[in-house]
């Protein structure tokens, strides 16, 4: 039962009952009697299915939701833009270069897609904001799958992405990239899908607070890993171990023949055939991307790991103010992904699914590309991937040459 000394207020109501006021509950809470009751952790209630919020949480989780709201606009702008771009290649008369033109497009719609119910997820913190009061229910489920199924989607798809972009340039295209993308991005679907689908409807109050928000609840730990933070984790580690070795290959450090891939030859200066047609704006428009990545999922990273170290399950309930800053602190660094990834495709890869052509213009033909491409390299030209030839071990490889398809528009 709930100690009568947590009550730091008395409640009230307008004298004749035609209006309603929010009051101060137990603890410095939004709850009463019952729902505080409900919220304490005990042996025989270890996993509690109501969290009073203090007026400091909802602050905190204000600030997630404008977060999610950020980014939820981002993402919608972004497919807005696809959708119209589409709209118009239908229309056109001419469609010789297809609206999938690279891996990449398919890649970064995948992101785009789950990054937006991601947004959602932060989105519909706003009605524990309102009440004061985190609960199962059918709201606590409806937000809880829309946080996992954007979570674990953006991870997955930010995996993906960092694996293409590193096979691409180290061990150059095959003929079979685009197909290997559809059916890397169906996978990644019906495996997100399914995992939130059949954990839902198989299992008991599967989402429950967390405390702030509804997510997987306490007893579902290997599902916590298994459907999100494994792949959060390996996403990050993907981004520090492979774009280094890239960052080195584009500088000309590193050059690497496709038949001896194995074998890199390395340079104390810079081989200036290696770089050659790759300006300074497209290398760290490559490289920018798993920095932000790295930015916005570390806090959340480190906030979580805090949460699996704890040897008493109660603690994760009786948080302090300096862990639930810290929380809501990596929370809405983590709701901003949707609007870098979006801001980082808008810039840096500008022809990326025609976002800045029109679908009338003619594809340029490989006579044409072959007659450019000495003045384009000349001229430093930004990172765009069509076929270059191999110009042997101390030069540019068929692999970097890869960055010149369409879709890896780095300016």
């Amino acid at each position: 039962m709930a100690d009568l000394n947590a009550i730091i207020t008395s409640s009230g109501q307008t004298t004749n009952g035609s209006a309603s006021f929010t009051i101060t509950g137990f603890g410095g809470t939004q709850c009463w009697w019952d729902d505080y009751n409900a919220s304490l952790y005990s042996p025989s209630n270890k996993y509690p299915k109501v969290h009073c919020l203090t007026p400091g949480d909802q602050l905190g989780l204000m600030v997630s939701a404008e977060a999610g709201l950020i980014s939820g606009l981002a993402v919608v702008f972004a497919l807005a833009l696809i959708v119209r771009n589409l709209h118009r290649y239908l229309k056109s008369t001419s469609r010789s270069w297809g609206f999938i033109q690279e891996p990449a497009d398919i890649y970064v719609l995948l992101l785009f897609f789950f990054e937006f119910f991601q947004a959602l997820g932060g989105i519909t913190n706003i009605e524990w904001v309102r009440t004061g009061i985190v609960h199962t229910g059918s709201y606590c489920t409806a937000q809880g799958v829309l946080q996992q199924m954007g979570e674990m989607g953006v991870a997955i798809s930010t995996l993906v992405i960092a694996l293409h972009t590193f096979r691409i340039l180290w061990f150059g295209k095959t003929a079979y990239d685009q197909l290997i993308a559809y059916v890397v991005t169906s996978t990644a679907f019906l495996f997100d899908v399914l995992f939130v689908a059949l954990g839902t409807g198989l299992n008991t109050d599967y989402m429950a607070p967390d405390p702030f928000w509804c997510w997987l609840g306490g007893k579902y730990l290997k599902q916590k890993i298994g459907g999100e933070y494994i792949w959060i984790w390996l996403a990050l580690l993907a981004s520090i171990i492979l774009y280094p070795p890239l960052f080195f290959l584009v500088r000309g450090n590193i050059s690497v023949d496709p038949n001896n891939w194995y074998r890199p030859s390395f340079h104390r200066s810079r081989d200036n055939n290696a770089v050659r047609g790759i300006n300074a704006a497209s290398l760290k428009g490559m490289l920018l991307y798993p920095v932000i990545y790295g930015i916005t999922v570390l806090p959340l990273s480190i906030a979580r790991w805090y949460t699996f170290t704890l040897t008493d399950p109660s603690q994760e309930w009786q948080t302090t103010r300096a862990v639930a800053g810290g929380t809501f602190f990596a929370e809405a660094t983590f709701r901003l992904s949707g609007v870098c990834n979006v801001i980082i495709v808008l810039t840096t890869r500008r022809r990326l699914l025609f976002l800045r052509q029109s679908p009338n213009v003619q594809a340029p033909s490989s006579e044409t590309l072959q007659d450019g491409q000495k003045s384009a390299s000349e001229q430093g030209a930004s990172v765009e991937m069509t076929d270059r030839p191999f110009v042997g071990r101390r030069g540019l490889s068929d692999g970097l040459g890869a960055l010149e398809e369409p879709g890896w528009d780095l300016r």
